[in-house]
């Protein structure tokens, strides 16, 4: 008898996902640029009046580039809670954002 182990069976189901090959209806395969793409489109209609993102620029928020290049910076969680709740100045996006772009911005914030 054939015995799979892990590793055999991770490598199998990751060339599978890659082929695109499972059963039942066909989900789209959403990559992680994919995800940062669609989050930069967000930034850019909802975040850029109010937040720069590269060096040099300035803006009323804080420059989140530059924020991403602290050694210390939030987690991908208190990011999403001050996206949705706001923060200071900044308003709270909840309702004006789907669960999807919250998290598809907070992608393209990560990639700064």
């Amino acid at each position: 008898m054939f015995k799979l182990n892990a590793a055999a069976l991770s490598l199998m189901l990751c060339v599978a996902a890659a082929l695109n090959i499972h059963s039942g209806a066909q989900a789209p395969v959403v990559t992680p640029s994919a995800k940062a793409h669609a989050g930069e489109e967000t930034f850019n209609r909802k975040c850029l009046q109010c937040h720069a993102v590269h060096q040099g620029q300035y803006s009323f928020g804080p420059n989140l580039e530059a924020e991403m290049k602290k050694p210390h910076h939030k987690s991908a969680a208190e990011i999403g809670t001050i996206i949705k709740e706001g923060k200071g100045k900044m308003p709270g996006f909840a309702d004006k954002l789907a669960p999807p772009e919250i998290d598809d911005l907070l992608a393209y914030i990560r990639t700064l």
